[in-house]
């Protein structure tokens, strides 16, 4: 809206599939680039920085690697991040929706609504969080049960308004 590039898109060109190869937040200088394996799926992901961005970081936030596995349908298993701390990932079937996300000793499951919007998160306590959406005119209002916090996003001609309150 504003023409200001945020993130900067890179695929390779030389690939009969033209995968995605690097995603850069230009405002930040930092950038994430993606390493494949001989079947295209990612193996690792790097995260770079530009020589403006390098001066505010320590040598550890210039550059980490993770490694990354898919499952058979090219979906993310598993992030293991350089403190060796692995994330494992499960998605519905048929949708390819996330069911769940774990850590170590946490868990985190997903429901769905048929309009496949998150309307939930159950946690591995049993605690779980509430997402509600309505429609009224142009805006839409969305609620965390958890915190309180409200989003509305509002269209107007060719703008979109948002607006975040946090718990009440």
């Amino acid at each position: 809206m504003t023409g200001t590039m945020t993130y900067k898109f890179t695929y390779n060109v030389n690939s009969y599939y033209g995968r995605l190869v690097r995603v850069t937040d230009v405002l930040a200088g930092i950038g994430v680039v993606i390493r494949r394996d001989y079947r295209l799926h990612a193996l690792h992901l790097t995260t770079m920085t530009t020589a403006g961005a390098r001066r505010h970081l320590n040598q550890s936030q210039r550059q980490q690697r993770c490694h990354v596995t898919t499952d058979s349908n090219g979906l993310l298993a598993s992030l293991s991040m350089p403190s060796s701390v692995t994330t494992w990932f499960s998605y519905m079937r048929d949708t390819g929706l996330l069911t769940s996300r774990r850590t170590a000793g946490d868990l985190y499951m997903y429901k769905y609504g048929r309009d496949g919007r998150v309307t939930s998160i159950v946690y591995a306590t049993g605690a779980q969080c509430l997402f509600t959406s309505s429609l009224y005119n142009d805006t839409v209002h969305v609620s965390n049960s958890c915190d309180k916090s409200r989003v509305e996003l509002t269209q107007s001609n060719d703008s979109l308004h948002v607006h975040c309150s946090t718990g009440m």
